[in-house]
């Protein structure tokens, strides 16, 4: 069953009022503090007035965030701090006018599947079928050595559903896996539609042994089928497939990932990314950040993105009702002379299913150069945490798996104690209004999931007592990445 993690940074809004900005003119050098702020915009408008603050919120269907590390940094200091942006659904339930939606379902029928495994497997993926709507699309690949198109891309309607389950349950067991296979040709079933939202599903309980078998390679296919519009969620069955690939495609590709011990358990995994498709209230979401006169980028946390110059654009792919996702960017900036240092210029684009109209939202972060540098932001701190704890996890994994069983300890021990540390902080720091439960929490279930990996990456726990620990960690870390 999935494992449940610590929510996301999510939920309420900042505090106190003011304007967002968009302009790059020059900001007053003035020794005023920057307070946070709180905009509300109409989706697709410009902004109302010029103000480069600490933090703002913004936006409608999609509410944009964005917060700067640090409010205050120290004349003549490094100037190295962070920006953070959390994008959240608004208030909606879902896409007034739902578009509609292509489902490709992606089967692992290699040798490893027989039994039981292959029966939940078809299912769930017939549950799925079950739980799309009139008018959406649906395809099916199943896969070993090689891909067969079971179901081709087809417009569910009250005259074929049945046919395309009773397609699903004639699924056979073969021989391989090339799960690369499977995922490359449901990119090309999904891109033989147009217009709709595109999700892909894969399964499988096994290594890759034809075909791409290479994290890098498959991080590649990936990032393609996110290029293309594609949210890929992967579900691995068992303790004998590779978490870490499966894991990689499921981050790169903007989906879930799920661990499924019990075979019994794939049919709700498969009813869920049905429900979220059908949910869907904003697609093709992309983050720009601008980056001000003189600023640097240090790091880009988790994601894959695009720089252009001065500016980072990174994709977000498909939001659905209380989803949030995050980009964390580390930065440099100038602190020679005292006054408001603009650090972004930061804009959210994507289509807005809700309004059916293009959606927008967008901000102005700066920084105020003067004695006396603020204390980490403690929400920002929780978000830089969150992937601190995530490489922790994922890096006493690899340790693990290369037989370094002390080491593993070791790093999940240092990440702890860092943990703690940056929590104790974080609780002294002044929270925004509403959300000291949701910061407290986030703390608590990093904490968690530590004490969890150091448990079950024991040298002298049994394999498959291990093997589960390692599929659990990949499926906690991820969400903390996002």
């Amino acid at each position: 069953m999935k494992i449940r993690t610590v929510a996301l940074l999510s939920s309420a809004g900042m505090l106190l009022s003011s304007a967002v900005g968009w302009s790059f003119g020059p900001l007053p050098r003035t020794n005023a503090a920057l307070s946070p702020t709180v905009t509300e915009q109409q989706s697709g408008d410009p902004a109302k007035d010029d103000a480069a603050l600490a933090s703002f919120e913004t936006g409608t269907t999609l509410r944009l965030g964005g917060r700067v590390g640090h409010a205050h940094l120290a004349p003549g200091s490094n100037g190295t701090t962070f920006v953070l942006l959390e994008v959240k659904t608004g208030d909606v339930d879902r896409a007034t006018t739902r578009a509609p939606s292509h489902l490709a379902l992606v089967i692992d029928r290699s040798g490893s599947m027989r039994g039981e495994r292959l029966r939940s497997a078809l299912a769930g993926a017939t549950a799925a079928v079950d739980h799309l709507g009139e008018g959406d699309v649906v395809s099916v690949i199943a896969f070993d050595s090689s891909p067969t198109r079971v179901v081709p891309a087809t417009v569910l309607d009250a005259g074929n559903r049945e046919r395309i389950k009773s397609a699903i349950r004639g699924i056979t067991v073969g021989g391989e896996t090339c799960i690369s296979c499977g995922i490359d040709n449901a990119i090309t079933e999904l891109q033989g539609t147009s217009g709709k939202v595109e999700r892909m599903i894969v399964l499988s309980d096994g290594e890759a042994t034809a075909g791409i078998r290479d994290l890098a390679g498959f991080r590649s296919l990936a990032t393609h089928a996110r290029e293309k519009g594609v949210s890929v969620t992967t579900i691995g069955v068992g303790t004998s497939y590779n978490q870490k690939i499966l894991g990689g495609i499921a981050l790169e590709a903007g989906g879930g990932h799920y661990f499924i011990e019990d075979a019994a358990s794939m049919e709700r995994a498969f009813q869920t990314e049905a429900d979220k498709l059908r949910a869907t209230v904003a697609v093709d979401a992309e983050a720009t950040i601008e980056l001000g006169a003189g600023v640097e980028l240090v790091r880009v946390f988790d994601r894959a993105f695009q720089k252009q110059g001065n500016r980072v654009v990174v994709p977000l792919g498909s939001f659905v009702k209380d989803d949030t996702q995050t980009v964390l960017i580390e930065v440099r900036i100038p602190t020679g002379s005292t006054g408001a240092a603009k650090v972004a210029n930061v804009e959210l684009t994507y289509r807005d299913l809700v309004r059916s109209e293009p959606g927008r939202a967008r901000g102005t972060l700066a920084a105020d150069i003067a004695e006396g540098e603020s204390e980490l932001d403690p929400i920002v701190s929780g978000r830089v945490q969150r992937s601190q704890t995530a490489a922790a996890v994922l890096g006493a994994n690899d340790l693990f798996q290369q037989g370094k069983f002390a080491e593993a300890q070791e790093k999940l021990a240092t990440a702890h104690q860092a943990l703690t540390v940056a929590a104790a902080r974080a609780k002294k720091a002044p929270a925004p209004i509403g959300r000291r439960s949701e910061l407290d929490q986030n703390f608590e279930g990093q904490a968690s999931a530590l004490s969890n990996a150091s448990s079950g990456l024991k040298k002298e726990n049994a394999k498959p007592a291990a093997d589960k620990a390692l599929r659990i960690n990949q499926e906690v870390a991820n969400p903390f990445m996002k």
